[in-house]
């Protein structure tokens, strides 16, 4: 999150001087704006004028109405269509004197040739030139000359843009793809002033025509921020104004960016850990409940942001298309209530002049209604167009579309619109039939209608970006809440797991305080009935057991008691007898009987010291114990029998310690190697291998014999006490071996084959 907000605040301070950068760039390109549509138009249309028999005779007229003439024959042939954008001016010279719309006779030649030297730059294949004169419109300038009559004659034509533009139709189309224009402008607005005048704005901040709100910015670069916009201008020493205009950044834009920049992070974040987990994220893929709970509400998140915005999308669609067949629809019908073509369907139709006169109407019902509009006969030819060039140039046939002649003619729709194109250019196409006052049909009326450039994908994307910002700072919301409501459910279940965890044999466990009336109520309820049975259950579990431990023990004392008390009950009776009867061999036999009673006192006491160790071991004295020198001194102790081998392999370990009781440890190895030793049948001869391994923390003792080894039924309970294979020994040896290993923090276990041998393996850790 840290990393997130450190970003967004550092690419914002970024952008926003790369963005005054950028506007000094713009700034300097529309101090030297120009139009190249308008240039390469007027690179063909030069020669066009020079040879306009019409215009020649208009300029060499002696009429008073000379200029107004001239005028309005040139915004009529020449400077029509795309030229609409401009204010057109002219002045007639003649040998070096003008003539104006007034006839007020001037000197001009000399003052248009120092304009030219001082502002003009030629264009490429023209005499005329583009007017680099700071007034804050695109100016153009051209002479043409008409020298070869008496007296000589210069026509001076002036263009500057006008304040607000715009175009319908077909323009781009017109200059054949020669010229390639690029709209940095698109995201601003900017407004020129000169002299405290407005003289040209472009987009949506509604600029004052007099340039007070920005006259306190001294000369040169500066900002200033008015109406959410942030304002770039540029100030020259004759007071002229050049201010680019955008919209600030807002606070919800920098909570969007931090909300990617933070969705971007975590993405990055689970990739990583995706990649490092890989091998547990397969074999081992298990969510938690609450893991499982989160991605739940994600995942109903996400697939309503799928569902939400393709329907948002294609809606949109839809809207787009309703509403520019509507604009289109209701502009063929005031087209068609308007226009009346009565007067001229009437002249043939391969009439220049009645052409003339057609297409002249049309223009200017396209000037009402902005829109282009195209007319073909019932036989689906053209007859006159708004913007005659477009069919001139071979860019559209003079046939109709042939679908839309199939629906108007033999399907005889009164309407009919589709999508139809020019190379790439989509745009939409009306046809409506045109009668005349006798309900005839007379012919068949167009209406291309053209929406901006990528404006229903820019409408599209815009939608989708306004979604996904939305769905982004919801993804991060919802991903906050799920995280605290999955927390907050499982909070209770994690406390079960850890009283479960607690929950101990023998332990008294501690009951859950819970007091909804939940889900989560009714588990405590049975949590906390299970530990009040299971306490109930383990003490009378603990009771039973001692009672048949003891019962156990009682029988077996029993057992092993009774054993030599019967030959000493004979021995005490054969000595009575020899009492009474005065045997001659008393002395002698007396003393062979209390022998006998004497070693079997001996066994009952054995008898009694085993139990009593086992029953009663002492409490460890732990302590560091070199294991190396335990086994040494236990293999030293036993390698005087002959009848067995021992050998030992200590694997160059020269000091290995742990931390036991040294005297238990020395019992465990004494006992072991004992059994080994007894294990060996009466007809081999006996091999026993103690082998000492370091394995990372852990020492490990073999102990292994070459003895008869052990049944599959004997396994099993060569560790419980009572349990012997010999036939002496009451069979606690073993247990207590394992309760020594075990008590010193190690494991012990064994392998037998039977009739080849035992290995004993004994675990221990190493002592740090």
């Amino acid at each position: 999150m840290i990393s997130s907000v450190y970003v967004v605040l550092f690419t914002n301070a970024e952008l926003k001087q790369k963005e005054q950068n950028k506007a000094k760039i713009l700034i300097s390109k529309l101090q030297t704006e120009r139009d190249l549509i308008v240039e390469h138009l007027l690179s063909t249309l030069q020669q066009k004028i020079k040879n306009d028999k019409v215009l020649d005779s208009l300029v060499h007229s002696q009429n008073k109405q000379q200029m107004d003439l001239i005028y309005n024959y040139l915004i009529k042939k020449h400077f029509k269509g795309y030229f609409k954008k401009y204010d057109l001016d002219i002045l007639l010279c003649s040998d070096g004197i003008e003539f104006d719309k007034h006839n007020q006779l001037q000197y001009c030649a000399g003052y248009y040739a120092e304009q030219v030297d001082k502002y003009g730059k030629k264009l490429q294949g023209s005499d005329f030139y583009y007017m680099d004169n700071h007034n804050g419109r695109v100016s153009y300038f051209g002479a043409i000359n008409y020298y070869d009559t008496v007296p000589k004659y210069s026509l001076y034509i002036m263009l500057d843009s006008k304040l607000i533009t715009g175009e319908i139709g077909y323009p781009d189309l017109l200059i054949e793809g020669k010229i390639k224009t690029s709209n940095n402008l698109s995201r601003y607005s900017y407004a020129k002033y000169s002299n405290g005048e407005l003289k040209s704005r472009f987009g949506n901040f509604p600029y004052d025509l007099n340039d007070k709100m920005f006259t306190k910015q001294p000369v040169g670069y500066s900002m200033i921020t008015i109406d959410n916009y942030n304002h770039f201008i540029y100030k020259t020493q004759d007071n002229n104004l050049i201010v680019l205009s955008k919209i600030k950044t807002k606070t919800l834009d920098l909570i969007i960016a931090f909300s990617y920049v933070f969705v971007f992070f975590n993405l990055l974040l689970l990739l990583s850990l995706s990649i490092i987990n890989l091998h547990s994220l397969i074999y081992q893929a298990q969510l938690n409940f609450e893991n499982k709970l989160l991605m739940s509400m994600i995942f109903v998140l996400t697939l309503s942001f799928l569902m939400v915005g393709a329907g948002t999308v294609y809606y949109n669609i839809q809207q787009f298309e309703k509403k520019n067949n509507k604009n289109i629809t209701e502009k063929l019908e005031s087209v068609l209530k308007n226009i009346q073509l009565d007067s001229f369907l009437i002249y043939p139709a391969d009439s220049l002049i009645y052409k003339q006169k057609l297409n002249e109407l049309l223009r200017k019902q396209a000037d009402v209604f902005y829109t282009d509009i195209n007319l073909y006969n019932l036989q689906g030819k053209l007859i006159a167009s708004s913007r005659p060039e477009i069919f001139n140039k071979g860019l559209i046939g003079n046939l109709m579309n042939p679908e839309a002649y199939r629906q108007m003619r033999i399907n005889e729709k009164v309407q009919y619109i589709r999508q139809e194109h020019i190379g790439n250019l989509e745009y939409t196409s009306a046809y409506a039939l045109y009668r005349d006052t006798n309900n005839q049909k007379l012919a068949y009326l167009n209406l291309p209608h053209f929406t901006q450039p990528g404006a229903l994908r820019k409408e599209i994307s815009n939608l989708i970006v306004a979604v996904i910002n939305l769905f982004v700072v919801l993804f991060i919301i919802a991903g906050a809440v799920a995280f605290f409501m999955s927390n907050k459910i499982t909070q209770p279940l994690r406390m079960l797991q850890n009283k479960f965890m607690a929950v101990e044999l023998g332990m008294q466990s501690e009951q859950i305080s819970y007091n909804k009336k939940d889900e989560i109520g009714a588990l405590v309820n049975e949590y906390n009935r299970m530990v009040v049975k299971l306490a109930e259950n383990v003490e009378l579990l603990a009771k039973t057991e001692r009672e048949s431990a003891w019962r156990e023990m009682a029988k077996q004392v029993a057992h092993e008691i009774k054993n030599p008390l019967t030959p000493m009950k004979l021995s005490v009776q054969f000595l009575q007898l020899l009492w009474q009867d005065k045997d001659a061999n008393y002395k002698k036999k007396m003393e062979k009987y209390t022998q006998a009673l004497i070693d079997q006192i001996n066994t009952l006491s054995n008898i009694a010291n085993e139990f009593s160790s086992f029953a009663k071991m002492p409490k460890p004295h732990n302590e560091q114990v070199n294991l190396v020198e335990k086994l040494e001194n236990t293999v030293n102790l036993f390698s005087h029998n002959d009848n067995v081998s021992i050998s030992i392999d200590l694997n160059n370990i020269s000091k290995l310690h742990i931390i036991a009781d040294k005297e238990q440890i020395s019992r465990v190895f004494n006992n072991l190697i004992k059994n080994a030793i007894q294990a060996i049948p009466s007809d081999r001869k006996g091999k026993i291998h103690v082998n000492l391994q370091h394995i990372k923390d852990k020492a490990l003792i073999i102990i292994k014999d070459n003895g008869g080894g052990i049944s599959e039924e004997q396994k099993e309970k060569l560790f419980i006490p009572n349990f012997t294979t010999k036939s002496t020994g009451m069979g606690l040896g073993l247990p207590m071996v394992k309760q020594i290993v075990e008590s010193a923090g190690g494991k012990i276990w064994f392998e037998s084959t039977l009739n080849i041998g035992t290995e004993f393996y004994i675990e221990l850790p190493i002592a740090e």
